[in-house]
């Protein structure tokens, strides 16, 4: 095989692993224009005042964690993990109610 070939080869499976990536596959903080994020098990999110979880499933459960004055003002941060199921979380910014 061609010494230039080998090149091509290798560039094009360099430029596929760097799209995947880039693209963040995990699905972590997919958030579509209406501010629904569609939460991936395992991955933390931080919820502030006015977010709502949805739970998708009978079998959702979610984990919750409040850190007392970690933010950088000194006030407290939340974080909410999808243990196993499915959710939703909608972003209070974009709540119509």
């Amino acid at each position: 095989m061609k010494t230039s070939m080998k090149i091509n080869i290798l560039g094009f499976i360099f430029a596929l692993m760097f799209s995947l990536v880039a693209c963040d596959n995990t699905g972590s903080r997919r958030t579509s224009s209406d501010g629904v994020v569609v939460m991936s098990l395992g991955a933390e999110y931080e919820i502030l005042p006015g977010d709502v979880i949805t739970p998708e499933d009978e079998n959702t459960q979610i984990e919750v964690l409040h850190v007392f004055g970690a933010g950088e003002d000194g006030g407290d941060l939340k974080f909410v993990t999808l243990i196993s199921g499915s959710a939703k979380l909608i972003k209070g910014d974009y709540q119509k109610l």
